[in-house]
């Protein structure tokens, strides 16, 4: 099992996306797919600079930082929200309307 952190992640994986971040599983280069293991200050930042990203009030995001910490995450946006590790820094790829489709991210997770 790989263990992943924010100074090997560009090596080991093409894209991390919050779907590896909550299932713990990813596509490891010249390997495939593997069981990973999250560096604890990197998973800490990396739920907070999402939660952040995805906005909402004080609740909401403490609801959202409790699903992204406690449930795998298969869902469309989930592919979406990629980690940039030359900006060490978490991003959405929005579609046609960011705010619409965040919204609609917000209510998906608190439910």
């Amino acid at each position: 099992m790989k263990t992943i952190n924010a100074k090997n992640v560009e090596r080991l994986i093409n894209q991390f996306t919050l779907e590896n971040l909550s299932t713990e599983r990813a596509i490891i280069k010249n390997i495939g797919w593997c069981d990973i293991k999250i560096d604890v200050e990197f998973r800490k930042e990396s739920i907070d600079q999402i939660v952040e990203l995805i906005g909402g009030h004080k609740k909401t995001q403490d609801r959202i930082r409790y699903v992204i910490r406690n449930t795998p995450i298969h869902d469309w946006f989930s592919k979406r929200i990629i980690y940039e590790p030359e900006r060490k820094k978490w991003v959405y790829v929005t579609g046609q309307d960011s705010t619409v489709e965040k919204n609609q991210i917000r209510n998906t997770l608190k439910r």
